[in-house]
């Protein structure tokens, strides 16, 4: 993989030396996990789905080249569609009308 320049590449480099980085990969794999126990798959993949449509903003407005943030997010998306009924409960109480 080539490094990054232009402002891809300032980005990056900010998120490494803050090591803020390293926070969202820890994240990222304890939510991994998370989703691996039926459980908590629903609430995993609702907290994961922002770091999803980062990795896809991050690709598409500072690097311009859209690549793996796109399958996340459809992968994403699919996988809270098909645990549709764990989410009903929060959708019910939001959308009633008052």
């Amino acid at each position: 993989m080539q490094p990054m320049a232009g402002n891809a590449g300032n980005f990056v480099g900010v998120l490494f030396t803050t090591n803020f980085l390293l926070l969202v990969k820890v994240i990222e794999i304890v939510l991994g996990i998370l989703m691996l126990v039926p459980k908590t798959r629903a609430l995993a993949l609702l907290l994961i789905a922002p770091i999803s449509v980062n990795i896809l903003l991050f690709e598409l407005l500072i690097a311009q080249q859209p690549g793996i943030g796109i399958l996340l997010v459809l992968i994403n998306g699919l996988a809270i569609f098909q645990n549709r009924d764990k989410y009903s409960s929060i959708l019910k109480n939001n959308l009633a009308v008052h």
